[in-house]
């Protein structure tokens, strides 16, 4: 073919020829990709997708024309919706391959999850000038496995502490972590039981493997460990005959630490089984980890040999028991150790914060998520004389609790152990309950109405308690500044909590402060009787 443009004669039969071959393997290519089980599409070189195969309109219901361009934004969850448009466009701008799985409407009006993948392809010169991609149902797969983590993750809670010890001058606080993957979940623990003759069994874990499996070695391990401390009191032979039962069982391998505390003399015993040492610090400047003799882990051989060690402790030290998932969630684990210790050695002389683990898991891996779970159990041997609290025998007058109004469980933590406070102190428990009723309601309020840390303090030096609860949410209105009035309907929830707050308590105030949020202040109805035995627990 010959056209004539301008005085100028052009050949343009190799280019008619070039796009009629191009439409003609176009259309073998489409013919084969609607025999595909998966949806299937091409899209422009902007992302303007100008074909499915029929696969795509079976499904969600959508003609052609709905569909074209980005008509697919239609049938997209509108909670994964902001991430696909966050990554697509960021590969059609860099030409990077795209991978995601979301969820898509189907034409019955639910959702399944889809694995999507899309190519770019690229010309002589480099430049992209169409998509190809692909979308594959996995919500079977999707399913099995949530149905798999779901069972991991509860077997793994209740493989945890319920409670960890008690005691006059010893805290201790643990923090599980899942992995990334919840497929992952399952292998790591941690553990502190108080023994009959007083001792406190501690101990550290990673099973190899993870979901049920490692969950249910989980379970086993601590049992195993639990039952030979009842008979040893050496952590050395605890670990080789753990290691027998591992090994008669043919269990996962398992990385182990197994400690021995004397609350009284506060030595600490301890052996490893192919598991990073504790790190201790008994002052601010001395932070190291325990000095160790690193046996195999739990499994590999049948003639294991742990070696005991042995540290006493001084008042003010803080030790971490710790799964290598706290430092080898990125690849720089010398930073890593760093930084965990100097996150407990910043915790040497500081019992205020109400979870210890908490502070050090941050310090180490900020917002960081890890790709193996994580255990930490944290240690401090709080020393009352130097925390600056009034103290009345061996009973705190002064405490401060700090938590995240999102955490429900922390939250009821903290009011039991506020509580347990008032109940020590108090002259008669007839007066409890409108305690508990006052202190109920006022976190309640801050629960619902405040995101954010909350902070509680009871200053009993004098008579009455003093309760103030300081939040950071948006404040409350001038309303409730004032006094409120009876609820018409009782049964009406609100309002009622303020009114019942400004009844039983005294010297009610609620403060806007200048950094914003609100602080509630009340005196409780309580009598402090003239001194606390020395047998309470003091806990700060």
């Amino acid at each position: 073919a010959i056209v004539a443009w301008h005085g100028v004669t052009i050949d343009i039969e190799e280019s008619i020829a070039a796009r009629r071959s191009q439409a003609a393997a176009d259309t073998r290519l489409q013919a084969f990709l609607q025999a595909v089980p998966q949806i299937v599409w091409t899209a422009d070189a902007t992302g303007w997708i100008d074909w499915y195969n029929d696969r795509w309109f079976e499904y969600t219901g959508q003609t052609p024309a709905e569909a074209e361009g980005w008509g697919w934004q239609n049938a997209h969850h509108p909670d994964d919706f902001l991430h696909v448009m966050e990554l697509w466009p960021r590969s059609i701008e860099t030409g990077e391959p795209f991978e995601l799985e979301f969820r898509l409407r189907g034409r019955d009006g639910t959702y399944h999850w889809f694995l999507t993948r899309c190519e770019p392809l690229r010309n002589d010169a480099g430049e992209i000038v169409r998509w190809y991609g692909s979308n594959t149902d996995i919500e079977v797969q999707k399913r099995a496995h949530e149905r798999s983590s779901r069972i991991a993750v509860t077997l793994q809670q209740a493989f945890l502490p319920e409670h960890l010890p008690t005691h006059r001058d010893l805290r201790f606080d643990g923090i599980y972590k899942s992995a990334e993957s919840e497929a992952l979940v399952g292998g790591d623990w941690y553990d502190a039981i108080d023994l009959p003759d007083g001792r406190i069994l501690i101990s550290c874990g990673d099973v190899a493997g993870h979901g049920v499996a490692a969950s249910v070695s989980v379970g086993r391990l601590r049992q195993s460990i639990l039952l030979s401390a009842l008979e040893t009191s050496d952590p050395a032979t605890i670990l080789e005959r753990v290691n027998t039962v591992v090994r008669f069982q043919n269990a996962s391998a398992a990385s182990c630490v197994v400690a021995m505390l004397d609350p009284q003399s506060l030595e600490l015993t301890y052996a490893l089984a192919g598991h990073p040492p504790p790190v201790v610090a008994l002052s601010s400047e001395s932070v190291s980890s325990l000095p160790y003799a690193q046996a195999p882990p739990l499994g590999v051989i049948d003639d294991l040999r742990a070696v005991t060690h042995c540290v006493t402790l001084v008042h003010d030290a803080v030790v971490a028991f710790y799964s290598d998932g706290l430092t080898e969630f990125a690849r720089e684990i010398d930073v890593a150790e760093a930084r965990l210790c100097a996150a407990v050695g910043g915790l040497v002389g500081k019992t205020i914060d109400p979870h210890p683990a908490r502070v050090i898991a941050r310090a180490v891996m900020g917002e960081a998520s890890s790709p193996d779970d994580v255990a930490l159990l944290v240690l401090q041997c709080a020393n009352p004389s130097a925390t600056g609290i009034e103290m009345e025998g061996a009973t705190p007058l002064v405490k401060r609790w700090l938590f995240h109004s999102s955490d429900a469980r922390t939250a009821r933590a903290s009011r039991l152990e506020l509580m347990t406070f008032l109940v020590a102190l108090a002259a008669r428990d007839q007066e409890l309950s409108a305690a508990e009723l006052i202190l109920g309601e006022i976190l309640a309020n801050t629960v619902e109405h405040a995101p954010g840390l909350v902070e509680i303090t009871i200053d009993w030096t004098a008579s009455r308690p003093v309760l103030a609860v300081r939040d950071s949410g948006p404040g409350l209105p001038e309303a409730v500044h004032a006094r409120p009035r009876v609820p018409k309907n009782p049964l009406d929830e609100n309002g009622r909590g303020l009114f019942l707050i400004f009844t039983l308590a005294s010297d009610v105030r609620v403060e806007a402060p200048a950094d914003g949020g609100t602080r509630v202040v009340a005196t409780l109805p309580l009598q402090r009787r003239m001194a606390a035995s020395s047998g309470e627990i003091a806990q700060t």
